[in-house]
């Protein structure tokens, strides 16, 4: 497949950028911390499937997907 993603990597990177902005507000101080826990493992997660060279469609979306779920609990 020799799509170019990179307007999927961009959108990521601006739920990443959202959900780092959460983290830093505080918005999660108040939260058990099983959610924080799997809060902190998806947005890591998705950082490092944005920044590998050679992630698939299906990596970013899952990563992205992930991330966006735990964001609204």
């Amino acid at each position: 497949d020799t799509r170019d993603w990179s307007s999927d990597v961009c959108s990521s990177d601006l739920i990443i950028a959202e959900a780092e902005e959460l983290l830093n507000n505080g918005a999660l101080d108040n939260t058990m911390e099983a959610v924080v826990e799997e809060f902190n493992a998806a947005l890591a997660h998705a950082k490092e499937i944005v920044a590998k060279d050679g992630a698939t469609q299906q990596e970013i979306n899952d990563a992205t997907k992930r991330l966006l779920d735990v964001m609204a609990k």
